[in-house]
């Protein structure tokens, strides 16, 4: 806790709602949460884009990231229930 009042001071962002979401987007549970989400998507999409001739960049950009929105929506909604009642 005490390193993240810190972090929101450096940034001003204490007393902010901002101050709230940020600190409380990079958790433990956040980072599990996406990562088995990502593990989810077959490495056959990637191959195929790449034999197509895509970039990596072109790869994340068109065909991963289109597919994960649902990830951080999901993230967004918890983290917000879960911390509904700190703002007040």
């Amino acid at each position: 806790m005490i390193p993240k009042y810190q972090i929101m001071i450096q940034l001003r962002l204490v007393d902010t709602l901002p101050g709230l979401i940020i600190p409380a987007s990079f958790s433990a549970f956040g980072t599990f949460l996406l990562r088995q989400f990502m593990l989810t998507i077959p490495r056959s999409l990637d191959e195929a884009a790449a034999i197509d001739g895509a970039s990596a960049w072109r790869v994340f950009w068109d065909i991963i990231l289109p597919l994960t929105r649902h990830g951080p929506i999901t993230l967004a909604i918890f983290t917000f229930i879960g911390n509904y009642h700190s703002f007040f």
